[in-house]
């Protein structure tokens, strides 16, 4: 079987872990106190809230406003991340506390045990959200929405739970949810992203990405660099790379529409499209179909028991597949190398342009010679046995246009087709 390994995207995005994060804001929570810029157990200075009641949970919400950063910083134990660039001069947030209580008084009284912090640290905006865990992680979060001017040259941000969002910024985004989704859209710079459990999704993104989820599904609409994707089981969707795709899921479907380089796709069993790519493709699964539509490099296939259809090829194939047919068509002006296509059981289907130079080895493990089609002449079916009827190994072999690369074919139950490409 074809190992695919996904290329790491090596960057200083995502500098810190889960465990790292805590203590590095009581660092900061430290040094902001010591300037008179923070208060721990109550609100930030310099801003208003309000207590409010939603549906079935009480809110408190808290409005203020930092300089603008360079470099914006957060964490909260539990509740959604949202960060939006825009056309200001400074950075605004809106911060939610989020409790279910019996009545507002009770309800004050949970904000209290809060530990909500927005303050600079020289060109760095930092906000962390924390809670008295006695109460219980699932009836209380605190909810960060912030806007800051597009310019900002880096966002890094951690839930344990919640949601994440990030659009228009022009710089690198590193996001992290213990199993909320995950959105970033209209991003300048390399962005990475992880989930434990939810789905992502990334609309125009301008230079490489990295998003990996426990069990969701991956949909990247455009990237400027390249794609690095991981799934537990979830479908994987790539629109649109300028450069290399890796995409990884423990069972679900890849479909990588448009890629200009290289494409390397593995499904724990899950159907595999890759539509238009500019290099090599690997492609595996245990036990889904393959489709590719063009490739500009060599395609390396397998299946533990789907088909494969291979289109637009215009170098050499390396197929195989446990149960399924096969059908591979070369281009016109293809550089063929040597090639081999073998199913246990399916048909295997040749399509050859007019003008190409290779040399054909065929062999049907139990077959007849009508077990074989051909629209070349020059090719000639053998049997090993004088038998007229039952199973028996058929082979069929010649060189087409002075012979080149070897092309071997082999199945054990099908046929073999030969046939004239009509372009």
């Amino acid at each position: 079987m074809i190992s695919v390994n996904s290329f790491a995207l090596r960057s200083n995005l995502k500098q810190w872990s889960r465990a790292a994060w805590p203590l590095a804001f009581l660092l900061w929570a430290g040094l902001a106190a010591s300037a008179d810029t923070l208060f721990l157990g109550g609100d930030p200075a310099g801003s208003e809230s309000r207590v409010y009641k939603d549906g079935s949970t009480w809110v408190q919400e808290i409005t203020g406003s930092l300089p603008a950063p360079r470099e914006i910083k957060v964490v909260t134990e539990a509740g959604s991340v949202k960060v939006h660039g825009a056309a200001q001069s400074n950075l605004t947030y809106i911060l939610r506390k989020r409790v279910r209580a019996g009545s507002e008084e009770d309800a004050r009284r949970l904000f209290s045990n809060f530990r909500i912090q927005a303050w600079s640290q020289g060109d760095v905006a930092l906000f962390r959200g924390q809670f008295d865990t006695s109460y219980g992680r699932r009836q209380a979060s605190v909810d960060f929405d912030i806007t800051t001017p597009r310019a900002t040259a880096a966002i890094n941000a951690s839930t344990g739970g919640g949601g994440v969002a990030v659009n228009g910024i022009a710089g690198t985004v590193a996001v992290e949810t213990g199993g909320g989704s995950i959105q970033l859209d209209e991003i300048g710079g390399p962005a990475t992203a992880s989930s434990g459990g939810g789905s992502i999704e990334l609309g125009n993104m301008g230079g490489d990405v990295a998003v990996e989820t426990g069990g969701g599904s991956i949909r990247v609409k455009s990237a400027g660099g390249r794609v690095a994707a991981t799934s537990g089981g979830g479908s994987i969707e790539v629109i649109s790379a300028r450069r290399a795709v890796s995409a990884q899921t423990g069972g679900g479907s890849i479909r990588v529409q448009k890629c200009g380089a290289e494409v390397k796709v593995e499904s724990g069993g899950g159907s595999l499209e890759v539509g238009e790519a500019g290099g090599e493709v690997i492609a595996e699964t245990g036990g889904g179909s393959i489709r590719v539509w063009s490739a500009q490099g060599r395609v390396r296939a397998g299946s533990g028991g789907g088909s494969i259809h291979l289109t637009g090829l215009t170098h050499g194939v390396q197929v195989e597949t446990g149960a399924g047919g096969i059908i591979a068509e070369f281009a016109g002006g293809a550089s063929l190398t040597d090639s081999m296509l073998e199913t246990s059981s399916g048909d295997v289907t040749v399509y050859l342009p007019a003008n190409v130079g290779v040399t054909i080895r065929g062999a049907i493990e139990s077959g007849s010679k009508n077990s074989v089609r051909s629209d070349f002449t020059e090719l000639r079916v053998v049997s090993d046995s004088d038998q007229q009827w039952g199973p028996h190994e058929v082979l069929v072999e010649g060189k087409l246009n002075g012979g080149g690369p070897v092309l071997k074919l082999r199945t054990t139950t099908g046929n073999i087709v030969l046939l004239r490409a009509k372009n």
